[in-house]
């Protein structure tokens, strides 16, 4: 069967935020290595060669995964140029964005090997070598090779922006390892205290190229404020801020690392910054591949007006009950009143927007309740995930089994419903093992991580939630409702995460962000069920 357009293209930018992710841990590992690890490992008193060692090999490692998840790509690419466009492989292969993706196939792996063989003078060199074939490839790729006016300008933000972010982001598992590696109090501060300095250097270089590049891509207030494109990037601009505040507070916690309290903080809020850095990624690779504001501003009736978005914003009276089945329209059928059953479809879809909100105010509800401390039967609250999953399974597609007439397994060549699929395919985990922690059925260390792990998950796709609209403009607004919650969802889930690694609040410096994201985390789902009580897509 060949592979719909729109799902391949889904897929293949899930790859390409799987690339940023292994790009940004490759970068940040070779930096870490040759700017922080082999200057300072003689002078550590404990642990300098075996860190030094866990650093290759992990730095290695990413370089493998971006060659494995860019041949992924390569491979879903080549496949829907021959099969859907009905190219020769040749001519797929020749393609421009096939090589530069086969370029960061040959970096990736590159730097790989020249870790694990590598050494001495040669590694830097070497290493240096492998960067640039995957930076290459990487701006060869992006929407600042692709200008026909300022493209130098652009691509050297782009590279900046690109680099910053890679050094920082993903230079933090490597200094995670680096303070679980040294026993020293003064070798870790001596870590704490470099990396910092690196961090603000690579900070700088993120937010001029950034700044440069939302100048240039922006072209007006009302291009950003009306495109997916900008909404996009005020929503990364959002979770960049939130990685700032933290990366502050870590920065804080650097002069004082020699103290154990800030030692444990610094550790706790680091993991915070890998998993919401994660989904920072994810959402570039959206950005991707979305055109950027400037050009869809040549358009002026696709742009959403700042009074559209206010109108689709305001708060209505939610939709409980919703048109009969029939009146939904089913892929290829030549209804004549098809545009009477596409409002039908979009009423459909309120309707389960609206009670999925229901069901998120009642178990925010319950939580608030239990985490009183007055309603110990609250407890029992995840189990309305499991009766939400059984809502969606039955409601999130009318057009396939067991309400429509199309084969269920069909159904998820389309990306639309694949996501939805996929989001309440999470509800089932999230409450089975939730419920089961907090009843005590379930006492594996393991197991409470599960429902923040998949809550980020759940919130970092949702970035990425495309819509089957081909109205620009409705997809915009669409979209402006999705944003927020998937926002929402991966501060739960990290604030809940937070929550559990606190060991047992013993730390007092830990004591107040503790308490705080005890009650962040079911107050982000209270949010969460406002908005989807206020969903619409009429």
């Amino acid at each position: 069967m060949t592979l719909p357009t729109d799902l391949a293209a889904f897929l293949t930018m899930l790859l390409r935020g799987g690339q940023l992710v292994a790009q940004s841990l490759l970068l940040g590992g070779s930096a870490f290595l040759l700017a922080l690890v082999d200057p300072l490992a003689p002078a550590l008193r404990t642990g300098g060669p075996g860190l030094r060692e866990s650093c290759r090999r992990w730095t290695g490692r990413a370089g493998l995964l971006l060659a494995v998840v860019a041949t992924l790509d390569l491979v879903i690419n080549i496949v829907t140029l021959t099969e859907s466009l009905d190219l020769p492989l040749d001519a797929a292969i020749g393609a421009d964005f096939i090589a530069w993706t086969g370029l960061a196939v040959v970096g990736g792996a590159g730097a790989w090997l020249v870790l694990r063989t590598a050494g001495g003078v040669w590694t830097a060199p070497l290493l240096g070598g492998s960067l640039a074939l995957v930076m290459l490839a990487s701006l060869m790729s992006s929407h600042a090779a692709a200008r026909l006016d300022q493209r130098s300008v652009t691509m050297a933000a782009d590279l900046l922006h690109q680099l910053g972010a890679g050094v920082w982001l993903g230079g933090i598992p490597f200094l995670l390892l680096a303070l679980r590696k040294v026993t020293a109090r003064s070798d870790k501060a001596r870590i704490g205290m470099r990396f910092s300095r690196i961090a603000i250097g690579a900070l700088a270089c993120l937010a001029i190229g950034g700044a440069v590049m939302a100048i240039c891509y922006g072209g007006s207030w009302a291009a950003v404020i009306g495109t997916a494109y900008g909404a996009m990037m005020a929503t990364k601009l959002a979770l960049l801020g939130l990685l700032l505040l933290l990366g502050l507070n870590n920065l804080l916690a650097t002069h004082g690392v020699t103290r154990d309290p800030l030692l444990v903080r610094l550790e706790r809020f680091a993991e915070l910054e890998i998993g919401i850095g994660v989904a920072v990624f994810f959402l570039a690779a959206s950005l991707a591949s979305s055109p950027p504001a400037i050009d869809q501003a040549r358009d002026a009736a696709a742009l959403a007006s700042f009074g559209e978005i206010v109108a689709r914003l305001t708060p209505h009276l939610p939709r409980l009950i919703g048109p009969p089945h029939d009146h939904i329209s089913i892929p290829g059928d030549t209804d004549l009143l098809a545009y009477q059953s596409n409002d039908a479809d979009k009423a459909w879809s309120e309707v389960n927007h609206h009670w999925a909100g229901l069901f998120l105010l009642a178990l925010s509800g319950l939580a608030i309740a239990e985490r009183s401390g007055r309603a110990s039967w609250a407890r029992h609250w995840p189990l309305l995930f499991l009766l939400l999953a059984v809502m969606l399974f039955f409601r999130s597609d009318p057009e396939s089994w067991p309400l429509g007439p199309l084969p269920f397994w069909q159904r998820f060549l389309d990306p639309e419903t694949l996501q939805h699929r996929l989001v309440m395919l999470l509800l089932v985990p999230f409450g089975l093992f939730e419920w089961a922690v907090r009843t005590g059925r379930l006492a594996a260390s393991w197991a409470p991580k599960v429902f923040p792990v998949l809550c980020a998950v759940g919130g970092t796709l949702l970035l990425a939630h495309t819509h089957s609209l081909t109205d620009v403009k409705q997809s915009t607004l669409t979209l402006i409702t999705h944003l927020p919650i998937g926002v929402l969802g991966i501060v739960a889930g990290w604030a809940r995460w937070l929550e559990l690694r606190g060991d047992g609040g013993a730390v007092a410096a830990m004591r107040t962000p503790l308490a705080l994201a005890g009650w962040i985390w079911p107050i982000c789902f209270t949010l969460i069920g406002l908005l989807l009580l206020d969903y619409r897509e009429t």
